[in-house]
């Protein structure tokens, strides 16, 4: 989905979490896409979200960043070039 077509406040994540990708991580954070996440453990529900997938220009050694938010912190985690 463009960035465009997101509704204010989940261009407002969205921005939030380029801006902590790019000032953590360095490089440019361009927006790709919202995925739907279920995680469980032993067959009960653990964590549901969504990730925003990010690519990246201008960082040493990763190509992709993933990003959520949560009431209290933002956690990012990036893919390295060599799992791509």
């Amino acid at each position: 989905m463009p960035l465009r077509s997101l509704p204010d406040l989940s261009r407002r994540t969205v921005d939030a979490l380029r801006a902590a990708i790019e000032s953590q991580h360095g490089g440019t954070a361009r927006f790709r896409e919202i995925v739907p996440v279920s995680e469980t453990f032993n067959g009960q529900p653990v964590w549901e979200g969504e990730v925003h997938v990010f690519d990246l220009d201008g960082h040493p050694s990763a190509t992709r960043a993933y990003a959520w938010s949560s009431p209290a912190l933002i956690w990012l985690t990036k893919q390295s070039e060599a799992l791509r």
